[in-house]
């Protein structure tokens, strides 16, 4: 005797694994696309963050290139009054706030890059003189409310 076979299963077997190899179903798409989602938000937000951080990083070093041009052409020269220059001779008090380019000099409000605050306080006791400077971005803010700060302070000998 044959074996009992129900015809039914055998011809849908086929049909079945045949629609499970054709595509894949929408939730496996929206899942994919839910994944895609969350993961180009992340990336996204770390591409701001990165480009924040580049833009903080070149003021900074910037700021700080200007502060050593002042102080080197400063330390090279103590007590001569330098045309254009916007620090003051070590040997008299000075306070003032300045704007200066990005080269370091001398220039007007809008054509700025850094606001220059100085201080100059010689010690005769001591002939010594101490510097500090504050440079800050943008130039029209105030020290106070500025993006960006440097602030660096140094000690010069007297001739």
């Amino acid at each position: 005797m044959p074996p009992f076979v129900f015809p039914n299963c055998i011809d849908r077997l086929p049909i079945a694994s045949a629609r499970r190899r054709r595509g894949f179903s929408l939730i496996e798409v929206v899942l994919a696309v839910g994944v895609f989602s969350f993961v180009a938000v992340a990336l996204i937000g770390l591409f701001s963050v990165g480009l924040r951080t580049n833009r903080e990083s070149v003021d900074e070093l910037e700021a700080a290139h200007v502060a050593e041009s002042l102080l080197g052409t400063r330390r090279a020269s103590p007590v001569a009054d330098l045309p254009g220059f916007p620090l003051p001779s070590l040997a008299s008090t000075a306070n003032s706030t300045n704007y200066v380019a990005g080269d370091g000099t001398p220039t007007n409000q809008s054509e700025a890059r850094f606001g220059l605050v100085y201080r100059v306080a010689p010690d005769t006791n001591a002939k010594v003189s101490r510097v500090y400077l504050c440079l800050t971005w943008p130039p029209q803010a105030a020290p106070t409310n500025a993006r960006g700060r440097l602030e660096i302070s140094s000690t010069f000998p007297l001739p």
